[in-house]
């Protein structure tokens, strides 16, 4: 499909400089990369300058104002982020910018196979607002009618000077929100000792070579202004319509020329210190394990309202309700109907507890009891509904490629309990729902997250007097040693 252009008003002597080449000099492209979100599409800077002004004075303003680096490419929040890795030239230049990553702590490049954000990344970034002003920039002044503004293009939009253009006319741009995103560096310090990641991918970061990024300037909506001689403020839109540019791009319509970026792109960006890359100490091991969990509660009934309690790993999610069921049908005022029967109930306990390093245990205990009531019907029965569930996992980390004895054993009191092990590509090992004492051995060959999840869960009803309730217990732990010569090392 042919590109579509939107011209002035009719009547304005717009230039062609195809026909006229020495109107405008061209000199090489400066091509800079958007990437957004939906899509991963790309956004193309172009200019006619080998200098592109717009990225200098936005530049300028993010390490004045903000004291940050500035990125070579102005990319995505998915591109840039806390544990982005960057390499920096042995010669900085004054204007140095800082080019695309070439990797990431949370990327699969980096983590071992298998490894999930959540069970590496124990703590969230942090977004703090502030404040982004207004970005000038002039344009060329020798500009001619219909030659290409030295901006870059948004979205699929190519910007040219129209029949009003005057070389006083200025642009500037403006976001509509911005914020500074970071971690903790000591938290970024320990994923780069964390056994999730390859020692390989370390190593240029403790030499120094590579930067870890950590606080990053994000902006998000932004769009430009016009500014003519006059002192007139334009949109995109309103400087098209009054002949100051023209705008050319496939399928364009003047419907969607409200020319604004609402991805978060980052425009700015800062490293971790030096010396707390000199304290970390990187993970030496072949063999590594690490144990999560969490477990919960719920109630509900028909005089009991729903509840939960959720706990993470070595915490219990504890609950105990109890249904008032006292009633006041109609009668005399002040008149009570005490309960047919005793108030309802539900209690219930569920726990993940490490027992070492490689060892965990689950517990659950649910119990419930209904009641009765009084109403002008007769005597009416209560209910109590209730579930608990609790989930552990234990990650067993091979860092080495070639064969190991992958052993997981079990002794369960209250069962059943499920147990499934998964592979790093996430193919089940084994899968059961067992009792008793028991174990399952194997030998693996790939390098990896291997999992051990063990899970329970209970549910019970309980109407009119009837009790109900469920207990399971149980212990699971893992193993890993390396095979040398068909031998255990």
């Amino acid at each position: 499909m042919p590109n579509d252009t939107i011209h002035p008003p009719s009547g304005s002597n717009v230039s062609d400089e195809s026909k006229d080449p020495n109107k405008i000099k061209k000199s090489p492209y400066i091509i800079f990369a958007l990437i957004v979100v939906a899509g991963i599409g790309w956004i193309v800077f172009q200019g006619t300058n080998v200098t592109n002004q717009y990225v200098d004075a936005l530049c300028d303003y993010v390490k004045v104002r903000h004291k940050l680096h500035c990125p070579a490419v102005i990319a995505s929040d998915q591109v840039f982020g806390p544990g982005s890795i960057v390499h920096l030239p042995e010669t900085e230049a004054v204007d140095q910018r800082i080019g695309l990553p070439n990797s990431s702590l949370v990327s699969k490049a980096c983590l071992l196979n298998g490894a999930k954000l959540d069970e590496f990344r124990k703590s969230l970034p942090e977004d703090t607002p502030v404040s982004f002003d207004s970005v000038k920039f002039k344009t060329d002044k020798k500009i001619a009618i219909g030659g290409s503004l030295d901006i870059p293009k948004m979205k699929n939009l190519k910007f040219r000077a129209g029949p009003k253009w005057t070389s006083g006319t200025n642009v500037q741009l403006k976001a509509k929100r911005a914020w500074i995103r970071r971690l903790d560096e000591q938290l970024l310090r320990s994923e780069i000792e964390s056994c999730y990641v390859r020692h390989e991918c370390v190593q240029s970061i403790l030499n120094l070579k590579d930067k870890v990024v950590n606080n990053v300037l994000i902006v998000e909506g932004y769009e430009y202004e016009f500014l003519s001689s006059e002192g007139r403020i334009l949109s995109v839109e309103g400087a098209v319509k009054q002949g100051v540019i023209e705008v050319s791009g496939k399928g364009i319509s003047e419907l969607n020329l409200k020319n604004r970026i609402d991805a978060p792109v980052v425009v700015g960006m800062d490293f971790i210190r030096d010396d707390i890359i000199k304290a970390a100490v990187p993970c030496t091991k072949h063999i590594a394990f690490d144990i999560q969990g969490s477990s919960n509660v719920a109630f509900d009934g028909s005089n009991i309202k729903k509840t939960e309690s959720t706990a993470a790993i070595d915490a219990a999610a504890i609950l105990r309700l109890e249904g008032n069921e006292d009633s006041y049908p109609p009668g005399p005022p002040g008149q009570k109907y005490a309960s047919a029967g005793l108030n309802s109930i539900a209690t219930g306990i569920a726990r993940v507890s490490r027992i070492s390093k490689n060892r965990l245990k689950v517990s659950l205990d649910t119990y419930g009891t209904g009641s009765f009531i009084n109403t002008n019907d007769g005597i009416t029965p209560t209910s109590v509904v209730g579930s608990g569930k609790v989930r552990g996992q234990i990650n067993v980390l091979k860092r080495y490629a070639g064969p190991g004895l992958l052993s997981v054993n079990w002794s369960v009191s209250k069962g059943p309990i499920k147990i499934r092990v998964l592979s790093p590509s996430g193919d089940d090992l084994y899968m059961n729902s067992i009792e008793g004492v028991g174990d399952f051995e194997q030998i693996v060959e790939m390098a990896g997250v291997y999992g051990v999840q063990v899970s329970a869960g209970s549910g019970f009803y309980a109407i009119g007097r009837s009790k109900s309730g469920d207990i399971q217990k149980g212990e699971v732990w893992a193993d890993l040693v390396q095979v040398v010569n068909k031998k255990v090392k």
